[in-house]
């Protein structure tokens, strides 16, 4: 028997969630507010990926650090 990581959006189903496309340590950041990673890359990853899926993108309660622009398209 092999165990495989289950993602977040595994979990939620037909919904892209922002934490795929974070490391662990910036999920942390985020989920203790603490703000000092920015997380700008991983969350435009997860709005590119929902936009192409036209799927829901779901973004954690938290405190994100963003030091770039983020396009939604």
């Amino acid at each position: 028997m092999s165990l495989t990581k289950v993602s977040y959006s595994m979990i939620q189903g037909d919904v892209i969630n922002a934490f795929d496309y974070m490391t662990p340590a910036q999920i942390a950041d985020v989920t203790s507010n603490t703000a000092s990673l920015n997380v700008a890359v991983a969350v435009q990853a997860a709005i590119t990926a929902a936009t192409a899926a036209k799927k829901v993108l779901r973004l954690p309660a938290g405190t994100y650090r963003l030091e770039a622009a983020l396009t939604i398209s």
